[in-house]
């Protein structure tokens, strides 16, 4: 599969509205990067629903280089860590994590996620 470039298609894929299912793939966004994801689980707790991703394996298919064309093939990761991602509605997801003392989810300041496709990119001008 042919990549798109760039932050700009990271945040257009974080504002699309969806809901995960365990098993189906997602993709990761940090600035310009993009990280392909399987979704392994989902529950909801108060007014959030939260899932929990790992990153997949990407191998680079084909290199497009400067120019930054890129094909890959994923295969699940299950040793990967699990990052946590929560929403009140679906149209806007946050990274959190759980504090091992209190047992509370914090969000998180950074990142952005998409359910239901896995794409990967590596920014090559970084």
């Amino acid at each position: 599969m042919t990549q798109e470039i760039g932050s700009i298609v990271n945040h257009v894929y974080s504002q699309s509205k969806s809901f995960p299912e365990v098993g189906e793939g997602a993709t990761m966004g940090s600035w310009s990067d993009r990280y392909a994801a399987t979704v392994v689980e989902v529950f909801e707790k108060g007014v959030y629903t939260y899932a929990g991703v790992q990153e997949d394996f990407s191998k680079i298919v084909s290199d497009g280089g400067i120019h930054g064309i890129q094909a890959y093939e994923y295969t699940p990761n299950p040793d990967a860590f699990i990052d946590f991602w929560r929403s009140k509605d679906g149209t806007k997801w946050e990274r959190c994590v759980q504090n091992a003392e209190t047992g509370r989810w914090v969000k998180r300041s950074y990142g952005s996620i998409y359910f239901g496709r896995r794409d990967s990119y590596y920014d090559p001008h970084f």
